[in-house]
């Protein structure tokens, strides 16, 4: 398949993740945002299985077990951080979704972690900014508080910037981690550190109780399926979107993320009437009007920014 194929593919995923995400810490079966932030961090082990392949097919594009070396202290530190800021990222989200729709927090979070990624990468790594960046950061500020106005409190806001800002910080570190070491050594230490950092979320006592009280409850089982599925498709989209940027231009790859807004505003007007309300997206034509021109004026400043 092609770069662009994958990466429209990936991002129609990432977009039924977000509805999902949405789902499950708005509903009952995920009662709070940490908890929900414990449960993904955890299975963020399971990005260790895409190495399983290398063991029996020598001649496969997966990452193999036989690359994966063990890092310097720097490097491991670099991971540790990246690891800390995706938890916090996605706290940010989690909190956001509980309460907006997923079509308005996304392009939000996304335009607040472009920001914040150029913006890092221009005062500390002497990043060359493009020349539309000023009409690309200016659309991107637009389109966000044009989708937040009257619809975001204050403290969802912090928490959308919080989301994106994480996010960032995120991206930066792996991507320094994986150019000092390699793809394959990065993204396995990167699994399983997120995965130990997330186990010391235990250490907190109102997430142990909050835990404990979860297994208590009846549908903890059709919980897990969900969440494990959920999981597995976010995987499936990262892995096609790594492809894409190894066979494709990053600067194309990057600019298309927006194409992920537009999948949950179909998915908004499609899935809106008949699903629960822990789905959200149960919105007016005046809502939907809304989301659509300022998720347009967002994929604008994407691409402006990127190409």
């Amino acid at each position: 398949m092609s770069w662009l194929t994958l990466t429209v593919l990936a991002q129609f995923l990432n977009s039924i993740v977000a509805l999902f995400d949405k789902y499950l810490v708005t509903s009952k079966k995920v009662t709070t945002p940490v908890l929900y932030v414990f449960y993904t961090g955890v299975l963020t082990c399971l990005g260790v299985l895409v190495y399983v392949p290398s063991l029996f097919i020598t001649n496969t594009a997966l990452p193999k077990f036989a690359n994966v070396t063990v890092p310097d202290i720097g490097v491991l530190a670099l991971i540790t951080i990246a690891a800390f800021a995706q938890l916090g990222a996605l706290h940010g989200l989690f909190s956001s979704l509980k309460k907006n729709d997923a079509s308005d927090v996304m392009p939000v979070v996304g335009s607040f972690s472009a920001i914040f990624a150029l913006a890092i990468g221009y005062v500390f790594q002497s990043l060359e900014l493009p020349t539309t960046f000023v009409f690309g950061f200016a659309l991107l500020i637009i389109g966000t508080l044009h989708i937040s106005h009257l619809r975001f409190t204050r403290r969802v806001f912090f928490f959308t910037m919080l989301g994106g800002l994480g996010f960032a910080l995120h991206n930066i570190l792996l991507k320094m981690a994986i150019h000092a070491t390699s793809f394959d050594t990065g993204f396995f230490w990167f699994s399983v550190i997120t995965a130990v950092v997330s186990f010391g979320l235990l250490l907190f006592p109102v997430v142990r109780k909050t835990l404990g009280s979860q297994r208590k409850e009846k549908h903890i089982k059709s919980t897990g399926a969900i969440l494990l599925m959920n999981k597995v498709i976010a995987g499936v989209a990262g892995i096609l979107l790594i492809k894409a940027i190894e066979i494709g231009e990053v600067s194309l790859v990057q600019a298309l993320g927006g194409l992920q807004f537009f999948f949950l505003f179909i998915l908004a007007l499609l899935l809106g009437p008949i699903t629960p309300l822990d789905f959200g997206e149960n919105v007016s034509r005046k809502d939907l009007y809304h989301k659509l021109t300022s998720i347009s004026v967002i994929f604008l400043g994407f691409v402006l920014l990127f190409i």
